[in-house]
């Protein structure tokens, strides 16, 4: 199960009733992994309203219940941890956004102050937190969150990072963020833990990095002990690298690392992650999908292909807290005997539901 944001927490960042039943529904559904929806390592890197979080210790009562609650249903948790950069929103965060630079988000009338030189080092330090709470929380795997235009990926693109400091300028000092980060996380979360890193394969845009700058980061996560590299197909919030540019990146990418691969994108039938398996993959994490229907890991596991409920891709599950899916999965966020209404499988596999304009 992909990492989905769903504002369906607690307005604290603690986990809700609600995100007890969604991820749970996973586990119970045959998921081999679930991950968490992205939780911010402070207050000044939150993303969206209630959204889970890992930037404080009052959180680590909540998540290990959480953590313990999936495990038990069938599954780990795989709790992700990010800081959303410039495109946070002021009116979530409480404080002015800020970013690698003073450069607008393209969706974003906000402008970004730069952090300085010392803030950059205080936020590396800040995501070697949450990983400490993440293991403090009995988590056995997660994430860090280096893709789809938030912090990290800002600092290694030369788009967003126009800095004159040792964070900005080479691709040597563009990836130092990310890297300083992976090191921090490692320390923090302990040798056992097992590590994902997130990260868009290229930008397919002027001043975007390319696969090059993707290997040669991939080559320095490795020596900073990541365990996986996740290759994400949204390059930019709502913008998909497509399969033309994605396929032979994954490709070069498979034949130059050793570690582990997970692909994503568009599974929504078996047959696409059974094409990600083939291009090498190790995992394939499923989103909108697996939303769509909590049980679509069993069904495509048994051949029951035909019995999976359908994305129609009306989106409005972007922001979770506006998805007809999660409602209906859920008709009152009881956590136990979680299931679609038949009216809901219905419309969903017939397309009853028509797209929303947003």
């Amino acid at each position: 199960m992909s990492a989905m944001t769903s504002s369906r927490a607690e307005e604290n960042g603690v986990a809700s009733v609600w995100s007890h039943a969604h991820y749970t529904a996973r586990a119970r559904g045959g998921a081999a992994v679930c991950f968490s929806e992205a939780t911010y390592v402070n207050q000044e890197g939150k993303g969206f309203p209630s959204q889970l979080a890992s930037h404080d210790d009052y959180i680590v009562p909540g998540l290990k219940e959480l953590a313990e609650a999936v495990e038990a249903a069938g599954a780990p948790l795989a709790v992700q941890i990010f800081h959303a950069g410039r495109t946070a929103l002021s009116a979530v965060t409480g404080m002015p956004i800020a970013g690698p630079s003073p450069i607008k988000h393209p969706k974003n009338d906000e402008l970004p102050r730069e952090l300085s030189t010392q803030e950059v080092k205080d936020t590396v330090r800040a995501f070697g937190e949450s990983a400490r709470r993440v293991r403090e929380a009995g988590v056995k795997m997660l994430e860090i969150h280096g893709a789809t235009w938030y912090l990290i990926q800002q600092f290694f693109s030369s788009s967003s990072n126009k800095r004159t400091d040792e964070y900005g300028g080479s691709l040597e000092r563009r990836m130092r963020f990310p890297v300083e980060v992976a090191r921090a996380v490692r320390e923090n979360a302990g040798e056992d833990m097992v590590i994902s890193y997130r990260t868009g394969l290229l930008e397919p845009w002027e001043e975007g990095f390319t696969i090059e700058d993707t290997l040669a980061l991939a080559a320095a996560l490795d020596e900073a002990g990541m365990d996986i590299i996740h290759c994400s197909r949204n390059a930019r919030n709502g913008v998909a690298v497509e399969p033309e540019f994605y396929n032979p990146a994954f490709d070069r990418l498979r034949k130059k690392v050793k570690l582990a691969l997970i692909a994503n994108g568009r599974s929504f039938e078996p047959s696409r992650v059974q094409e990600y398996l083939d291009m090498g993959a190790d995992l394939v994490a499923v989103g909108r999908a697996m939303l769509t229907d909590p049980d679509y890991a069993g069904k495509a596991l048994a051949g029951r292909d035909e019995e999976i409920l359908t994305c129609i891709q009306c989106r409005p599950c972007i922001y979770m807290r506006d998805s007809r899916c999660p409602d209906d999965a859920y008709p009152g966020g009881e956590p136990d005997g979680i299931k679609p209404s038949l009216e809901a499988a219905s419309k969903m596999k017939t397309g009853g539901y028509a797209p929303t304009e947003k």
